[in-house]
């Protein structure tokens, strides 16, 4: 799981300084992805989180839809969406 994180952490600093001039939809599922991540392994036992194989983000009106697919057939669906402009993204696992 650190591994994990520590992969993220790694590609939202090189990332962000790359999209300064980027889209905003490259930012925003930039963001998204990281939030996911957290909610992924906050939702989630340590046996769950270990089974992390990868993951996959598309943004949509509203919000980011991001995948966590897990060792096997299993995914996670999460819905990444921000209230305001400003505030940080919150992501929800998808029903």
């Amino acid at each position: 799981m650190k591994k994990m994180m520590m992969t993220m952490m790694a590609l939202l600093v090189l990332t962000s300084t790359a999209m300064a001039s980027s889209s905003t939809k490259l930012i925003d599922t930039s963001e998204a992805v990281t939030s996911a991540l957290t909610a992924f392994e906050k939702d989630n036992d340590p046996a769950t989180v270990d089974l992390f194989k990868g993951i996959r983000a598309a943004p949509g009106e509203g919000g980011v839809t991001v995948t966590v697919y897990l060792t096997g057939a299993a995914k996670q669906e999460y819905s990444c969406h921000r209230h305001e402009d400003a505030d940080p993204f919150e992501c929800h696992q998808a029903d």
